[in-house]
């Protein structure tokens, strides 16, 4: 009987070890899969700008799609001023973006109230720069179409790469490198 439970033991740990390297999960670099769906690159900036982007006041936001297209990298992150661990993370994102200026930045906040907004970005003054292209989620389009379920997430879109890697939680933007 033991003999038996260890060799279905060693069995599952066969599969779940085959699964999980060659099976691409841990892949920085895997396609984004909410759902049903699989998005590469181009895809998510394509669906991105095609939603009607508003900025932390609610208005239009006339944005350079000739610039962000051709980026070479671009970054979307999605945080909110209710999430700690997305509060704790801005210093160290503005950091990362100072770093790379050839990185386009879209940072999408999914407060409900622009007071909010507001009130976090007088905090971090930095995160109101232009560097940042700052879209306001209010409707919840892009959390949803990226499948957001946890806060801050972060994708990070390479041109050389078809594939875009997706950061859910935190992330320690000192060891990020594209």
């Amino acid at each position: 009987m033991k003999l038996k439970i260890g060799l279905v033991f060693l069995v599952l740990a066969g599969i779940f070890v085959f699964f999980t390297f060659k099976g691409g999960y841990l892949k920085a670099d895997a396609p984004i899969a909410t759902g049903k769906n699989t998005y590469y690159s181009k895809e998510v900036i394509d669906r991105l700008l095609s939603f009607d982007l508003r900025d932390y006041s609610g208005n239009k936001l006339p944005v350079d799609q000739q610039k962000i297209r051709g980026s070479k990298k671009t970054v979307i992150h999605l945080w909110a001023s209710w999430c700690g661990p997305c509060v704790g993370e801005v210093p160290e994102l503005i950091e990362f973006s100072k770093k790379n200026q050839d990185v386009t930045f879209i940072i999408v906040s999914l407060d409900d109230y622009q007071a909010d907004i507001e009130k976090f970005m007088k905090s971090f003054p930095e995160f109101n720069s232009s560097e940042f292209l700052r879209v306001w989620d209010r409707d919840k389009q892009i959390s949803k179409y990226l499948d957001a379920d946890r806060l801050p997430m972060s994708v990070i879109i390479q041109n050389d790469r078809n594939e875009p890697q997706l950061l859910k939680s935190v992330v320690d933007w000192r060891r990020i490198k594209i």
